[in-house]
């Protein structure tokens, strides 16, 4: 079943799940003013710390920066 995922999705189910999450990170620092710690919970994430290294990973940039700079885009 992961080969069929990664073949058609292009990404392992567990990278595709990671995506997901940041997206809704992402969305909840640029909708709401709550805490890293709050977004963290409401996304799916166990704690601040593992959301910011997997938001770095796949955005390229922290979660300060990208709320910095995406907030008034």
């Amino acid at each position: 079943m992961t080969r069929l995922f990664l073949r058609h999705q292009g990404v392992s189910p567990r990278h595709f799940l990671m995506q997901v999450r940041v997206r809704a990170a992402a969305d909840l620092m640029l909708t709401t003013a709550a805490s890293l710690a709050e977004i963290a919970e409401r996304s799916g994430f166990p704690n601040r710390n593992y959301l910011t290294r997997v938001f770095t990973q796949i955005t390229g940039e922290s979660p300060a920066l990208f709320r910095h700079t995406h907030a008034f885009a």
